[in-house]
């Protein structure tokens, strides 16, 4: 009984593990969707930033999704 209780429980954590290693990585743009900097955005945080004489360094510049064709 023992042996049987642990290699179902050995088994339910390999499907356990199986389901997350299935999630496809990053996450893609929708057909049709092109990602642009949001450059309004950060216009603004560094305008705020300026006035608290704060310095910003854009690491990961944010982005906003665009549909295909569309101006910005």
């Amino acid at each position: 009984m023992n042996t049987c209780f642990r290699s179902g429980l050995g088994a339910l954590a390999l499907l356990a593990l199986a389901g997350c290693a299935s999630g496809g990585g990053v996450a893609s743009v929708p057909t049709g969707d092109v990602l642009v900097t949001d450059t309004a955005y950060m216009a603004n945080v560094e305008e705020v930033a300026r006035r608290r004489g704060v310095d910003v360094q854009w690491i990961a510049p944010p982005l906003k999704r665009l549909p295909r064709g569309s101006a910005q």
